[in-house]
């Protein structure tokens, strides 16, 4: 409870949450990396198509177009490499919205977004709460029970509020960038209706 409020209060106060998000992110691409590609398994059992999907949807670069060596002897070095692609995504970010607005948007992206996952964290509560007396029924400890899911659920909820505020921050677009898209899209249906004529 400190914690979320500790945070919802910097974020209220206009702290600045860019090393915040840049070290999310980080750990983001961490958990890629050892997901998508294990040390234990051999670089042909890696899932690097996995991998390229989940950038994309949450940093919106596509890893089809970076020269990366997929090679175990240098996972350190794979993720270093996918660091720096994220941080130069996040710079391209913030010269497109200004420093001060992405501030702004950081702020605002990350009150929302901690705001619902709270919300429904105490609802989940809620449930535990109700259900926990059955643990008892299986030889468990209902007290140490709880203690040990609540943990986790608070865990899971703070990773969850990490990866959807950075997922909206690099997936977010200016009016102007949905313009262009939207031309794009628009020329591209002409082209296709050209075509078939």
């Amino acid at each position: 409870r400190e914690t979320i409020y500790d945070l919802r209060k910097q974020l209220l106060q206009g702290g600045d949450q860019r090393e915040y998000l840049l070290d999310s992110a980080d750990r983001v691409v961490d958990w890629l990396v050892t997901t998508y590609c294990p040390k234990a398994q051999h670089a042909d059992e890696w899932n690097i198509q996995g991998m390229q999907n989940e950038f994309w949807g949450r940093f919106g670069v596509d890893l089809r177009t970076q020269e990366l060596k997929y090679d175990p002897k240098l996972l350190d070095v794979l993720s270093e490499e996918l660091k720096e692609i994220v941080h130069k995504r996040y710079e391209e970010r913030e010269q497109v919205w200004g420093p001060e607005r992405m501030r702004f948007h950081e702020r605002m992206i990350m009150l929302q977004v901690v705001d619902a996952q709270w919300k429904d964290h105490l609802l989940a509560m809620d449930h535990l709460k109700e259900g926990i007396g059955l643990r008892g029924y299986g030889q468990r400890d209902p007290l140490v029970e709880y203690k040990r899911e609540s943990f986790d659920m608070f865990e899971a909820l703070m990773d969850r509020t990490e990866d959807e505020a950075l997922r909206y921050l690099f997936l977010m677009r200016t009016p102007e960038e949905e313009e262009v898209l939207i031309r794009q899209y628009q020329q591209r249906k002409r082209r296709e209706q050209a075509e078939m004529r």
